[in-house]
């Protein structure tokens, strides 16, 4: 079992315990969608934090970083990873990020680069 197979098992447990405390079945249609937006959640968090320790002063543009200016974008976005069972180390490898306009990265939303 891999670092992000440990990680998504632990979530999903501790999300189970959640659902079940809030006085949700786990195993009905209501808490599988809960359980669902938790998974999602804790991928999303820990591809930011492994991104986070990406060397990111490497990327070009990155002296032009900022909220209205530009953003870090994930080449092959977070949404498409967990998805698609990609692990979130790949997502936040920093060969699947670039500095783009922060519009531009608004636009793409959950899109992936077109290669």
């Amino acid at each position: 079992m891999n670092a992000d197979q440990v990680w998504i098992s632990f979530t999903k447990t501790k999300h189970m315990q959640q659902a079940e405390a809030a006085g949700i079945d786990p195993l009905s249609n209501l808490g599988k969608k809960y359980l669902k937006r938790k998974s999602w959640k804790a991928y999303q968090r820990l591809v930011h934090k492994l991104t986070s320790l990406q060397p990111l002063d490497s990327l070009e543009n990155i002296d032009k970083r900022g909220f209205k200016d530009h953003h870090i974008d994930h080449k092959i976005s977070i949404w498409y990873g967990w998805k698609n069972g990609i692990p979130a180390d790949e997502i936040a490898h920093i060969s699947n990020l670039r500095v783009i306009p922060y519009k531009e990265n608004m636009c793409k939303g959950r899109s992936c680069l077109k290669v």
